[in-house]
């Protein structure tokens, strides 16, 4: 029986909890901590299509060709991979279109008509013939629409010229074309048809004599069609004759107004040219609108990544492009909305060779900037600070910063937001004549230096590939070392920095985060999730060497450890899954849980190179039901935050308890606990309970939670016992009150 003066005493001595403690008496799952279940492998980002303006010329693209509308003119450029020496662009130029003798419309000079958002694209051929091109993921469908019976007798006979390096594959004819460079792959452009206003179909033909292709229509058909009529060919269907490289190098940012993130990557049509594509997610991975085309030019641009600027709503896409002679470093505006893209803007091009820039996003502002880093090939590591407002260009803001002068540091990346105290930890690998090191140096948002250079040495082996991610007062730094000075295996190593009120920077040592013996662990990424870290890599597979899977594991802040189960994701069976990179919607001003991770997906059969994307989230949590109702004056219990391993800030909250209350008990118990009926009340039997002060019938209570994953499946019971004056509900205990009684599973 319940009592009012045992109520008392527990409220004057509350027990002290231990939580692992405490979890471990509630019943626990098998120990986990070495296991790697697999996630979902993740679906491919490229696999829509896009319209868009690039540098004031309207381009298009699907997952195997990038299409120009020039004037009077299109020119369609399949992706033929790294096998091809250089493009083989197809250009198609409207000649004339007649009906036996009698001539309906001819080509010519022409601007190409679109709506935005619209995949269409239509050039107007006199009153009564619109060219048109539908842009899809497979391929351009191209038709030709009469909108009225053309005068005369006859077939109808669209001529068009043609002007490639592509050469007719013998045996193409009446069913369709195939343009092929040998050995490489090419274009097919399939069967005629016609189709008119009620549907009616018939077949037509194509030919071809090496200059010009004509698509036919028969006399009867059109005599005897209802108009509008369209004659329909598809264009762009791709062949590959050998390996086909397309998306590489990936990276993401994360705006929380528009809930949308950016990934960018790069788009390979052949050896000589790369371009800058992007896909807008909405936060639940599916994506929005079509490809965005930061830059489609012939030449290398190529290791694009992209920023945040919250207060602008606004990305910058920035990559290292080649086409000067010497590599600079040049960005545009893509507006999270929508999608739309400002002109390019060069941020950094000397006469040296600026490459491989990092992005760092402003999630807080108040400015609209996002800060820039690369490698000067004459003189270490560089950065600026970039302005990005809404529907303008991108410009740089003050002179270019010098953060490390020495010549063999590189491969720089800064932290992928400043936090709330907009300051950036800039990290880069470089080396002295003994030792391979990691440098790392403050900066703050208007990119002042606030500390000096530090290095964390290699110990003797080389060191590759850092990358860091923080709060703006405490940051993790990830990187990849060589298990010896020879080895080709890498291990993936990690350490964090805090900056002091001196103004410089503490170091936690850290350690090897995976370093298996014999097991090649690579390319680290980061993100800083709230109350934890999530890590990714690219990871050898013990059965078959050659494969590699994606592993992510949550990393708890100082004390460098994991926490929680490892994941593995990324398809099985013939492929390299590499080059993860993770955003957190933390790092553009949303919610800390939820990160976005994509990789490269390579197909060890064929070749063939794909960006995957998965969402992932740093506390997935146990389920949290209400298992007994409360009683009057006892108010209602509930969580913030997952119950979820690792999870510092897990809160139990009190609300809608008497308003004469001045303090309550959390009761802990297992969530199986017998428990005590005192009229409409239950009350827990507590393994433990703390006290808290009510202030206008709330009250609130901390429970950072463990990461032993051999306490996953651990079931915890959790009441507040309120000293409610003006409740009645238990008899015997008169001015006591219960919430809810909430059950609780802890899950990773």
């Amino acid at each position: 029986m319940l009592g009012s003066r045992s109520l008392a005493v527990r409220l004057r001595n509350p027990v002290s909890l231990s939580v692992p403690l405490l979890l471990a008496c509630t019943g626990i799952a098998v120990a986990q901590s070495t296991a790697r279940p697999a996630v979902d492998p993740g679906s491919a980002i490229a696999g829509s299509c896009g319209v868009g303006m690039v540098d004031g010329q309207l381009v298009g693209g699907g997952a195997s060709y990038e299409i120009s509308f020039l004037s009077g003119a299109v020119e369609v450029t399949p992706a033929l991979g790294e096998r091809a020496p250089h493009d083989y662009p197809l250009l198609l130029t409207l000649d004339s279109v007649r009906r036996g003798d009698r001539e309906v419309c001819t080509g010519g000079p022409e601007s190409p008509i679109h709506a935005e958002g619209e995949l269409r694209v239509e050039y107007r051929r006199g009153l009564h013939v619109v060219e048109r091109y539908d842009v899809r993921a497979d391929g351009v469908e191209q038709s030709f629409v009469l909108r009225e019976r053309p005068a005369g007798r006859g077939d109808l006979v669209v001529r068009l010229a043609i002007r490639s390096e592509l050469r007719a594959e013998p045996g193409s004819g009446l069913g369709g074309l195939e343009l092929t460079t040998p050995g490489i792959g090419g274009v097919s452009i399939g069967a005629v048809t016609g189709i008119d206003a009620d549907g009616v179909r018939a077949a037509g033909s194509l030919a071809y004599d090496g200059r010009h292709l004509e698509l036919s229509l028969p006399d009867r058909f059109v005599e005897h069609a209802t108009y509008p009529l369209v004659l329909d060919p598809l264009i762009g269907g791709i062949t590959s004759a050998g390996a086909s490289f397309d998306d590489y190098e990936p990276d993401i940012a994360y705006d929380a107004t528009n809930d949308v993130y950016l990934v960018v990557w790069e788009f390979r049509t052949s050896a000589t040219d790369y371009d800058v594509w992007g896909q807008r997610l909405n936060g639940d991975g599916t994506r929005q609108g079509g490809i965005v085309f930061a830059v489609r030019s012939s030449g290398i641009q190529s290791r694009p990544v992209v920023a945040n600027v919250a207060v602008s709503d606004q990305f910058l896409v920035v990559w290292q492009d080649d086409r000067s002679g010497s590599s600079d470093i040049v960005g545009v505006r893509v507006a999270a909305i929508d999608g739309t893209t400002s002109g390019p803007v060069t941020i950094a091009g000397t006469a040296a060779d600026e490459i491989t820039p990092d992005a760092g996003s402003d999630a807080t502002g108040p400015d609209d900037e996002a800060l820039i880093v690369w490698k000067n090939a004459s003189g270490g590591i560089e950065g600026v600070e970039v302005e990005v407002q809404a529907g303008g260009v991108p410009f740089v803001i003050g002179a270019v910063v010098q953060i490390d002068s020495a010549t063999q540091s590189g491969h720089p990346k800064i932290a992928k937001s400043g936090g709330v105290a907009n300051r950036y930890l800039v990290v880069w690998e470089t080396r002295t004549a003994t030792d391979w090191l990691v440098g790392y140096r403050a900066v703050d948002r208007d990119f002042r230096l606030l500390t000096p250079v530090y290095t964390l040495s290699g110990l003797g082996r080389p060191i590759v590939h850092p990358d860091v991610d923080g709060n703006g007062t405490e940051w993790m730094c990830v990187y990849q070392r060589m298990e010896s000075p020879t080895s080709s295996l890498g291990d993936i190593y990690g350490f964090e920095v805090a900056y002091d009120s001196m103004g410089g920077l503490v170091l936690f040592p850290g350690g090897a985060i995976e370093a298996e013996v014999n097991d090649d662990e690579l390319e680290p990424d980061v993100a800083f999730a709230g109350t934890t870290y999530v890590v990714t890599w690219s990871d050898q597979r013990a059965t078959q060497p050659t494969e590699y899977g994606i592993i992510v594991t949550k990393m708890l802040p100082v004390t460098g450890r994991p926490c929680g189960v490892r994941y593995e994701t990324g398809q099985t069976g013939q492929t390299r899954n590499s080059k993860p990179a993770i955003c957190a919607m933390l790092n553009g001003g949303g919610a800390e849980n939820h990160t976005l991770l994509c990789w490269e997906h390579g197909d060890l059969t064929n070749g063939n190179s794909l960006v995957m994307r998965q969402l992932f989230d740093a506390y997935g949590g146990g389920p949290v039901t209400t298992i007994a109702p409360g009683c009057a004056g006892g108010g209602t219990a509930s969580t913030d935050g997952p119950f979820a391993l690792g999870n510092a800030r897990f809160q139990l909250r009190l609300g809608g308890a008497d308003p004469l209350a001045t303090v309550a008990a959390l009761s802990f118990a297992q969530r199986s606990a017998v428990q005590i009926p005192c009229g409409s009340c239950s009350f827990l039997t507590p393994l433990a309970t703390v006290t808290r002060g009510v202030s206008n019938g709330a009250a609130a209570f901390t429970l950072p939670l463990p990461c032993d994953t051999n306490l996953i499946g651990a079931a915890l019971g959790a009441q507040w016992i309120v000293l409610a004056p003006s409740s009645t509900a238990c008899p015997i205990a008169p001015g006591v009150a219960g919430s809810n009684i909430l059950g609780m599973v802890l899950s990773d």
